[in-house]
């Protein structure tokens, strides 16, 4: 199950158990008085346990070459930003696991390429194999980008391989290049509290946060549901 459907299922299941659903950008959190305080842009919520489950945010680089803004936008690190084009050329950067399952969810619909810089691509050999069986994408080894421009209706790579310099043409460019833990939320809390509040099963860390590349949504799920069992345990010993 992909990760968008399996959000739609979950939250048809919260909206069933009569759990509200606040949507909102927590910027703060801290402890105090035995409760959280998280400030959002729209109000503050306090609540006596915490679950941190902010996933993680792509690696970034300073594209070489020299776009306009409107050509920067063209450019993405995030996969679910293109899900809903059709028939577009899409060029990839990595190969990771992220690099082959992003193409594997584009090509049903538009071309894909995946340019790994190494000569060998470190994505599980069942997602190299799925992405050889698909006609829409094409891999290439030993790429090393030089620069991103543009044509006027696309973006132009141009790409240093072992046999000299190739151009290539897409509408657009996809980095898949690693991702790092989104810790700014868990961060503002300090590290001694954070222990403490850990231990006393107040806070509980789970998902890509904490998983590294173990970023499968059953391990998430699990972490999920471990957690709220321990909370319930808690609050059916309050007195």
């Amino acid at each position: 199950i992909s990760g968008k459907n399996f959000a739609k299922l979950l939250e048809k299941h919260i909206l069933i158990a009569g759990v509200t659903i606040k949507y909102d950008h927590i910027g703060k959190i801290h402890y105090e008085n035995d409760t959280f305080i998280l400030n959002g842009i729209n109000r503050k919520y306090r609540a006596p346990f915490l679950i941190l489950a902010t996933g993680t945010i792509p690696r970034k680089i300073d594209l070489p070459g020299n776009l306009s803004e409107t050509d920067k936008a063209k450019v993405f690190y995030e996969v679910t930003e293109l899900l809903d084009f059709e028939g577009k050329s899409i060029a990839i950067v990595g190969g990771g696991d992220a690099a082959f399952d992003y193409a594997l969810n584009l090509c049903m619909k538009n071309e894909v390429s995946i340019n790994i810089r190494a000569n060998v691509a470190r994505a599980l050999d069942l997602l190299q194999e799925r992405a050889d069986a698909e006609p829409a994408i094409q891999v290439y080894h030993n790429r090393k980008l030089i620069s991103v421009s543009s044509n006027g209706k696309g973006l132009i790579f141009t790409w240093e391989a072992p046999d000299g310099i190739i151009e290539q043409k897409a509408d657009f460019l996809l980095f898949a290049i690693g991702r790092d833990p989104r810790e700014i939320l868990l961060n503002q809390l300090p590290l001694d509290i954070r222990n403490s509040l850990l231990d006393r099963g107040k806070l509980h860390i789970i998902g890509d946060l904490i998983n590294g590349n173990y970023r499968q949504i059953a391990i998430a799920t699990g972490q999920g549901i471990e957690a709220a069992m321990k909370i319930n345990s808690l609050l059916k010993k309050a007195p």
